[in-house]
């Protein structure tokens, strides 16, 4: 009896560490050690969720100063496909928008940038090295202060499961301004919400806050705030490759282009604010939001409407993910490994930052 009671306890053992699921280790400077935990590196910090049960919501972080070595290593338990709808809210536009000089910059003999001139951009001969401003005197670069501008809050369903009908909250500087109602939605399914503002000059952030008690994969994507006086970045990617994004989980949690490559512009701030010197006792005060995504049947396409009629992007940057021949073909769209997707893609930052006119410095790397 001793014996089968000792290889029932074994077995029950043995399936109780076989549901444990293999994830990331994080060892700290102090000796301590967080096993099958889920993390994320935002370069000055590690957030971690300690087990499954908090991927999703609120996560611990962990001062990079504070940490010793961490392996990314998931098993595929990440990648199971909760019945439970997930509401997301991908991005604020901000309209009308503002003028972007890219594609408009030149190089001469000398490699002094100058301004090309054509439609609204004037021609003032060689005084363009010097009055680049009374080139683009004609574009609108600005807003004046009472303008009305448009706010338009996109939210998206990005579980496995239709989401009830919701309420959600437009902020301005962490203050409710205006209540709205949504519909229910199905998976993928999206729906927009504006809010009229009259400008106002100065450092404002204008958010958006999705009030639900409805189970949902994730909670971290309920709510996100936009400086508005950051630079404006696109995303053009086609419906095909966001679709097959939304097969497997990535390292912000849930199943989602757009909250994964949106986690990559709120880095971006994190470390702008976090780069404190002597020379900058208050951080990069430069910050940049997602403006729009278009979603594109035909990327090529798509690009060339981000250029108006007079020439000018209005827009400070962005991104596309363009396709392969094959995808195109076939209309299956290749996905990363879990390896890649389970990790932040640092070059994005890196050539985002280059649409600010960021520079790479190789010969001191």
């Amino acid at each position: 009896m001793r014996k089968i009671a000792l290889l029932a306890a074994t077995a029950a053992g043995f399936l109780l560490l076989s549901a444990v699921s293999r994830a990331d280790t994080l060892e700290l400077k102090d000796g301590t050690v967080l096993n099958n935990c889920y993390l994320r590196d935002e370069g000055i910090r590690l957030l971690v969720w300690r087990d499954m049960s908090e991927v999703g919501g609120p996560a611990l972080a962990y001062p990079r100063s504070q940490v010793k070595t961490f392996k990314i290593d998931r098993d595929d338990s990440w990648d199971v496909k909760p019945s439970k709808p997930d509401l997301t809210v991908t991005y604020i536009e901000l309209t009308p928008k503002l003028a972007g000089l890219h594609g408009r910059v030149d190089y001469d003999q000398l490699g002094r940038p100058t301004l090309r001139p054509g439609g609204p951009i004037k021609d003032i001969g060689d005084r363009k090295y010097l009055y680049p401003e009374e080139m683009v005197g004609d574009l609108k670069l600005k807003y004046k202060e009472g303008e009305e501008v448009t706010l338009t809050a996109h939210v998206k369903n990005v579980g496995f499961a239709t989401a009830k009908p919701f309420e959600a909250t437009f902020l301005i500087d962490g203050k409710e301004v205006k209540k709205v109602k949504g519909k229910a939605l199905k998976e993928m399914e999206e729906i927009s919400f504006p809010l009229k503002w009259k400008w106002q000059s100065g450092k404002h952030t204008a958010g958006f806050r999705i009030d639900t008690k409805q189970p949902e994969i994730a909670t971290i994507n309920n709510e996100i705030s936009d400086p508005l006086w950051g630079f404006s970045y696109f995303y053009v990617v086609s419906k095909g490759r966001v679709k097959a994004w939304h097969e497997t989980r990535t390292a912000s949690g849930t199943f989602c282009f757009e909250d994964y490559y949106r986690w990559h512009v709120d880095i971006m701030n994190t470390l702008f604010e976090a780069s404190k010197y002597p020379s900058a006792p208050n951080g990069v005060e430069a910050r940049v939001r997602l403006d729009r995504i278009l979603y594109a049947d035909d990327v090529d396409a798509s690009v060339k409407t981000l250029t108006e009629a007079d020439g000018i992007g209005y827009h400070q940057g962005g991104w596309i993910w363009t396709d392969s021949e094959e995808e195109k073909k076939t209309g299956k769209w290749a996905q990363t490994n879990r390896e890649w997707r389970c990790a932040t893609e640092w070059s994005l930052p890196h050539e985002l930052g280059h649409q600010l006119g960021l520079v790479d410095y190789y010969a001191l790397d």
